[in-house]
């Protein structure tokens, strides 16, 4: 960082790690989402600093987290998670196993959000609830990849719910946003 600073360079990890937590009126509806999760096993990927993972171990679930940023995995390990500390992208369900239910608020950028919830698909139980907060990028966007996702999200039966304009202004970004809910009911994205 201090080479990056000396050569003229932004430095900005807030926005390298697309840290930007997700609001407190909308992370008790991202768990609320998945049901009552007592005693059942829950995902945060790219937890952040936890905010889905503190909802959902406080209404008495088991919560993995996986977080890339060492600043917010250490904040994790306070709190006393067992942090999988790297790209969520990297691990398998061998490294992580499978869960009741995954709370996300992913990175958006470059259709990273969509990478992001194909790979949570793999971790998910059948009859699991993925909640999941991505950009609205892929609603409007015509590209393959994103052709393909709005194909999945018609097929699986996904809801889909704007999440009002603003939301993520105290958290640095203006970026629209929606909620996915999907329950696995199987149904794969076409490769």
């Amino acid at each position: 960082m201090i080479e990056c600073l000396r050569a003229g360079e932004t430095v900005n990890p807030k926005k390298d790690y697309q840290f930007f937590e997700t609001p407190d009126e909308l992370a008790i509806r991202v768990v609320e989402a998945t049901g009552d999760v007592r005693g059942r096993r829950v995902l945060e990927p790219s937890a952040g600093r936890g905010k889905l993972a503190d909802l959902a171990k406080a209404a008495g679930a088991e919560v993995v987290t996986v977080e890339a940023w060492d600043l917010n995995a250490k904040v994790l390990r306070d709190k006393g998670y067992v942090v999988h500390e790297g790209d969520f992208l990297s691990l398998t369900p061998a490294d992580l196993g499978l869960f009741d239910a995954i709370v996300a608020n992913p990175p958006f950028t470059r259709n990273a959000d969509i990478r992001h919830v194909e790979h949570m698909l793999t971790f998910l139980k059948p009859g699991g609830v993925l909640s999941v907060i991505t950009s609205a990028h892929w609603d409007i966007a015509n590209h393959a990849h994103a052709k393909r996702f709005k194909q999945w999200i018609a097929n699986a039966g996904v809801t889909v719910e704007e999440v009002p304009a603003g939301t993520f202004k105290e958290s640095g970004t203006s970026v629209p946003t929606r909620h996915l809910i999907y329950v696995n009911n199987k149904a794969a994205i076409a490769a």
